[in-house]
């Protein structure tokens, strides 16, 4: 439900419960705490746009290589890997070259959060 607040949030005018249904209709599916696998699986099977990560444990530059090496066995390198969460500046650069499309650090706005988001899904080939 966290990624509904969020939406709710930075959308004031929706109640969460539209969030939510709004998150469903874009295709965003709120997992959590997941193993790389379950949560590659779980995006290929919803056919998600984006798949969101956030992590505090600052086992980000271990998980996300194990994340996209999954996307690739799975032919999903078509969703959008966007990090979050507790990351050190000096790892951003990391994360982007091995393939994360955003990397959204914890003082990142709502606001700027969910417009990375919905300009991650318009920018993504169609088919």
């Amino acid at each position: 439900m966290l990624g509904a607040a969020i939406a709710a949030r930075a959308e004031p005018d929706i109640s969460a419960p539209q969030a939510l249904e709004r998150a469903r209709q874009g295709k965003l599916v709120i997992i959590d705490v997941r193993t790389p696998e379950e949560v590659v699986a779980a995006a290929v099977q919803e056919d998600v746009d984006v798949l969101g990560i956030s992590i505090l444990s600052g086992a980000h530059l271990t998980l996300f290589p194990r994340v996209l090496t999954l996307m690739r066995e799975a032919g999903a390198l078509d969703i959008r890997l966007v990090a979050g969460g507790v990351i050190p500046d000096e790892d951003v650069p990391v994360l982007r070259e091995m393939g994360v499309a955003e990397v959204l650090l914890q003082d990142t706005p709502p606001e700027t959060i969910v417009a990375r988001i919905r300009d991650l899904v318009a920018a993504r080939p169609a088919g």
